[in-house]
């Protein structure tokens, strides 16, 4: 049979607590999905594209100069 002291006790769970902050990094790290650069590339040249005008007739107006 095995004696644990309190100091053992503390070891094991500063070590157990150690895992669990690499499992948890490494959980988040591989959940954490980015974009590619050619689908930023496409998103900030829309918006650069992208003309809206104010329109009393209309209200808006919409147009892209591409």
């Amino acid at each position: 049979m095995n004696h644990f002291t309190f100091f053992d006790s503390q070891e094991l769970d500063k070590e157990e607590g150690a895992l669990n902050r690499l499992l948890k990094k490494n959980t988040i790290e591989d959940d954490i999905i980015s974009p590619s650069k050619t689908s930023l590339y496409n998103i900030l040249n829309y918006s650069k594209a992208l003309s809206i005008r104010q329109s009393k007739q209309l209200e808006t107006i919409e147009h892209l100069l591409n």
